[in-house]
């Protein structure tokens, strides 16, 4: 997360066997034009997902790519939007059958907003 909390703040997650949600708000735009906006987030992500991918190749003695899609982001605009993304990002454990409850999925964190 070193390179994800210094550009936002994580509000919810869930970590899943094949996927992950993350929920962020991101800090201080100011000084980022809109055009190069994208670029300084990927430029973050891309290190947060690659330091991911090394260590994890590392500790299963693997090489190669981990994650096959790139990154998809959505902006949340409105109130009404944000409590449905949180609620599908909660739920998601659910809707692939992991667990009954989305309690019960223990690598999963709505934090407070």
């Amino acid at each position: 997360m070193q390179y994800v909390l210094p550009i936002a703040d994580i509000y919810a997650y869930c970590l899943m066997t094949n996927h992950f949600h993350l929920l962020v708000r991101f800090k201080n735009f100011e000084n980022i034009s809109v055009e190069n906006e994208y670029a300084y987030l990927m430029k973050h992500f891309g290190n947060f997902l690659n330091s991911y991918a090394k260590a994890f190749n590392k500790m299963y003695e693997r090489k190669g790519a981990l994650f096959l899609n790139a990154v998809k982001k959505k902006k949340i605009t409105d109130e009404k939007y944000l409590l449905k993304v949180l609620h599908y990002i909660h739920n998601n454990p659910v809707n692939h059958g992991f667990v009954t409850e989305a309690g019960l999925w223990r690598y999963s964190l709505i934090g407070l907003i």
